[in-house]
């Protein structure tokens, strides 16, 4: 609706509704109906999840509901770096802790490359990587 009310409009009154619109674009029913319950407080979440594992890729369906709610991929994944909701500092430290106790927090290059989420998180709540590091108690590494 915000991104492109042309082809919004066009399509409800063409189909009578977006979803209708949708479905006769050949998108799942299914992948329809479950677009009205996953809004931006459910896609952002289950985005960057999907971004802090290097090895993941985003799920189709994932794709198709950011391309949905916020014109492109691109413009999602941007949304879902620059959103804190759902970090705090409790969080943070206690990704750190368990990090640290299993001998698999990495240097701040390779963090910043390998879980850029956790760095962008911590860096405002704490200051600088290193900050947040010695909030945990944990050394310069």
């Amino acid at each position: 609706m915000t991104n492109h009310n042309s082809l919004f409009c066009g399509a409800q009154r063409e189909f009578g509704s977006w979803n209708q619109a949708l479905i006769a674009a050949g998108v799942p029913k299914k992948q329809v109906s479950g677009m009205l319950r996953n809004n931006r407080t459910r896609i952002l979440p289950a985005l960057r999840d999907a971004l802090d594992d290097p090895s993941a890729c985003i799920p189709e369906a994932l794709k198709f509901q950011a391309v949905h709610y916020f014109g492109s991929l691109r413009k999602a994944i941007i949304a879902a770096k620059n959103d804190l909701e759902g970090w705090s500092k409790e969080r943070i430290t206690s990704i750190l802790s368990k990090m640290y106790r299993s001998k698999t927090l990495p240097p701040y290059a390779r963090a910043r490359r390998e879980y850029p989420r956790l760095v962008s998180a911590a860096e405002p709540y704490f200051g600088s990587w290193g900050k947040a590091l010695h909030a945990v108690g944990i050394g310069p590494i």
